[in-house]
């Protein structure tokens, strides 16, 4: 990752981050939502072949109306970074919900093949195991924890109308009257 420019990588990052496919299940109003991945990327090394990375995102405990909270990333390769400078992009450009983020990955492959065949294998493989939770996310090699982040933030954007419906229902808010 370019140490001089975090925010052009992020940028690069998220032109080049699709969502192949989608955990099914929305993140947990209340604890900490479990997200699991599988990253694909054409080889920097290889030509023709493909890395695959697994992992998991625990997201805890999200914190929608409390802006003044940071945001803790742990695992995603920002550690050669000037310390605090990618929850500084995060907290002021995209503002990413405080809550703490923590990747951990499980496994690190080089698969031989085009791109295309990989990505068709994986998704037909958690298909066939009914695996509704693991998304699939297609990215730079170099720039993984941002395009997996961005994962995170799509889920986010997903998951926060319902989010807030459950918060106003668990603490009574949804009828003023009562």
């Amino acid at each position: 990752m370019p140490k001089d420019n975090p925010f052009e990588a992020f940028i690069e990052a998220q032109r080049k981050t699709r969502i192949l496919r989608t955990r099914k299940n929305l993140l947990y109003t209340f604890g900490s939502t479990r997200l699991p991945y599988v990253f694909l990327a054409n080889s920097g090394i290889n030509r023709g072949d493909v890395v695959m990375r697994k992992g998991e995102v625990s997201v805890d405990r999200p914190k929608i109306f409390t802006p003044s909270n940071p945001v803790e990333l742990e695992g995603f390769g920002f550690e050669e970074l000037e310390e605090g400078m990618i929850p500084v992009l995060l907290n002021r450009w995209v503002h990413f919900p405080p809550a703490k983020y923590h990747n951990s990955s499980s496994a690190l492959e080089v698969l031989d093949g085009p791109f295309e065949r990989a990505q068709e294998e994986i998704i037909n493989r958690l298909d066939r195991q009914n695996d509704i939770r693991t998304g699939v996310i297609q990215g730079l090699e170099h720039l993984w924890g941002f395009s997996v982040l961005g994962y995170v933030g799509q889920m986010i954007v997903r998951s926060t109308p319902s989010n807030i419906g459950e918060y106003f229902e668990h603490y009574g808010l949804n009828n003023p009257e009562e």
